[in-house]
């Protein structure tokens, strides 16, 4: 009887462990990630730059939704109505433009971005 209970209690912690290990680790399958970017919009992953006359701007888009910034912003991203959408760590986010015919993105305005690195 006491062997039968150490089986199930062994039993019992694999599974826990089991659990866990997903949690931590996740399926590795990241194309099904919720905030993953949908393949249409491929083309916007990697870093962008220009020059404004306030500076420098380089964004990063991430694969996975990731976003940063040269000024130090983080957080993540999603696109919706032809405009890229940062919601960042700590601060409000901005939306960035975009020109899916030309496949470029913008600050805004007139300016628009070169792509320097997928």
């Amino acid at each position: 009887m006491k062997e039968q209970q150490n089986k199930g209690i062994g039993c019992l912690a694999v599974i826990i462990v089991a659990i866990l290990a997903l949690i931590v680790f996740g399926t590795g399958n990241n194309n099904t990630d919720k905030d993953s970017i949908p393949e249409e919009y491929d083309w916007v992953v990697g870093i962008w730059t220009c020059n404004t006359p306030f500076g420098t701007k380089t964004f990063s888009l991430g694969r996975n939704g990731s976003f940063s910034d040269n000024e130090g912003h983080e957080g993540t991203y999603t696109i919706d109505s032809g405009r890229i959408l940062t919601h960042l760590k700590g601060t409000m986010g901005y939306a960035i433009e975009m020109d899916e015919r030309n496949q470029r993105i913008g600050p805004g305005g007139e300016y628009w971005m070169t792509k320097v690195f997928n």
